[in-house]
Parts: structure tokens; sequence; C-alpha cells
């Protein structure tokens, strides 16, 4: 696995809490978040444990963080974990152009 993928792994795991966290203090069930935001139970239990199954990070969609996030009456800001993963760590070097 490389950095930029430990590191996604990691910020789901991150994000998978700061969802917990935010629908315990709201008294909320995953099946009542779930329904609120049009995805399964597990699915939003998933995302909870950060992973889709065992050493594979979720990968939810923009449209269900903000949806969650909705749902659970926070912003953005207090459900995205910071600092956020550097997807540039694994990234080659930019070729140079002959001149």
């Amino acid at each position: 696995m490389t950095t930029a993928q430990q590191d996604w792994a990691e910020y789901m795991e991150r994000l998978g809490r700061a969802i917990h966290e935010a629908r315990a203090r709201r008294g909320a069930s995953q099946e009542d978040v779930a329904a609120a935001i049009g995805i399964s139970r597990a699915s939003l239990q998933r995302l909870e444990r950060g992973a889709t199954s065992p050493g594979v990070p979720a990968n939810p969609s923009l449209n269900h963080v903000m949806a969650i996030a909705q749902a659970l009456d926070v912003s953005m800001d207090e459900l995205l974990p910071q600092p956020w993963p550097d997807f540039q760590l694994d990234a080659p070097a930019p070729r140079r152009r002959r001149s």
C-alpha cells in the first residue's frame, strides 16, 4: 500500500468516527440517518467503520457526505477531519519539457 493509500485509509477511519460521534450526539440511529439520505443501514455502518470491507477503505461520494452532514445538522467542516490526506505524496515528478 502506498503512502497516499495509507493516508486515505486513516482519513476514512477518522471520517467514520466523526460521522458516528455526530450521529450519537444527535441521538439518531443508523437506520434513521440512512433512511434520511437514501442509503442502506449497512452502507452507513461501513462508512462509520471507514472501510467497505477489511483492508478496503471507504470512498463515499461527496453527495453522501453532504447528505450525512445535513441529516445530522452539522457543517462539512465539522464532519471532515483536518488535515486532509496529501494525495501528491505518491505522484510522479512532473516531466521537464525539452527546449
